[in-house]
């Protein structure tokens, strides 16, 4: 396992802006917000900075 505690990193790979919808008894509400998200499948798209 690789940590990052306290660094500045840099990530290559797609992001995507997903939307995020508010759940309430169990059910879907009409309010919602976006995340953004990126998936890293390599260490390789990591950078540490500092």
């Amino acid at each position: 396992m690789v940590l990052f505690i306290d660094k500045t990193i840099g990530v290559t790979g797609e992001v995507k802006r997903v939307k995020i919808y508010f759940i309430a008894n169990g059910k879907s509400t009409k309010k919602y917000y976006y995340q953004t998200q990126l998936t890293v499948t390599s260490l390789k798209q990591v950078n540490v900075i500092s």
